[in-house]
């Protein structure tokens, strides 16, 4: 509705000359859902809306470096209106994670955590499969600090050690949970984090958690940016066989490598750092 309201008063001459542009976050994600088959339609819904508004040279800023390829894969109809997208990197706030000290090498048992709302884009049914692999280990624990929002599916989550929240989570209680992995394991799917900037490894980033995710688009761009972070692995076997060599023995000093890049990378991402990106995005809208 915004982008629809936007092309229209652009084409009414309320918005001719002045800059205008739209930050996009998780919404980018509709232009992959249902679209009606009647025209006027399908022309209200997101991805025609975007498609308008790109045409009319609206601008875009996305917040993470991989989602303007993903909208040129999924709406080839833009041409080179994706090339009027703006990519802003998804700021690291003040928060309490940030006061975590450097972790120090994992001992056992390894404690390997899913941060955050549980979803199944986010990798909970690959992350409780996980679980049942190693379920009855005693030298590796799989944790959920994080929460089930309400009418979420039957997840099968029998082989965790901590399960998630069913209710809200106190945000202390989530700070103090990622605080104590040693690992974020993320598995993250495609659909919606194709799309959309991932809080939950911006928290892993904030607190200097290694992360153990699988390449998706996402994760290949957090890496080739980051640096070495944790694993990045091609599937969920392959993830498996990781987690079972860091239950068998940390390297300390890649471990430390891990968490100095993953400072660096938290600094890149403060909002002092990307302010010169943000305004002239803004400048040249």
């Amino acid at each position: 509705p915004v982008l629809t309201a936007l092309w229209g008063l652009r084409r009414l001459g309320s918005l001719r000359g002045l800059p205008c542009q739209v930050i996009l976050h998780g919404e980018l994600s509709h232009v992959t859902r249902w679209r009606s088959r009647r025209p006027l339609l399908r022309s209200l819904q997101f991805r025609g809306a975007l498609h308008r508004w790109l045409r009319a040279r609206g601008r875009v800023t996305v917040l993470e470096p991989h989602i303007p390829e993903a909208l040129r894969i999924a709406m080839p109809e833009l041409g080179d209106a994706v090339d009027r997208i703006h990519v802003v990197p998804h700021p690291i706030g003040e928060s309490p994670l940030l006061e975590h000290g450097v972790p120090s090498p994992p001992s056992a048992p390894l404690r390997v955590g899913l941060p955050g709302k549980v979803s199944a884009d986010k990798g909970i049914e690959e992350f409780g499969r996980l679980a049942q692999r190693f379920h009855g280990r005693t030298d590796v624990r799989f944790e959920v600090h994080g929460w089930l929002p309400p009418n979420a599916p039957d997840f099968d989550l029998a082989g965790l050690d901590v399960p998630p929240s069913p209710g809200a989570l106190p945000f202390e209680a989530y700070v103090e949970g990622v605080r104590s992995l040693d690992f974020a394991c993320l598995p993250l799917t495609g659909g919606y984090y194709d799309f959309a900037a991932s809080g939950t490894i911006l928290d892993a980033v904030a607190s200097l958690t290694p992360i153990l995710t699988l390449s998706t688009p996402i994760a290949r761009a957090t890496f080739h940016e980051a640096g070495d972070i944790g694993y990045l692995c091609d599937d969920e076997d392959s993830l498996a066989r990781v987690i079972e060599e860091l239950a068998s023995g940390i390297d300390p000093a890649r471990y430390a490598n891990q968490v100095e890049q993953l400072r660096a990378f938290r600094e890149s991402r403060r909002p002092a750092a990307l302010a010169d990106r943000l305004s002239s995005g803004w400048l040249q809208a």
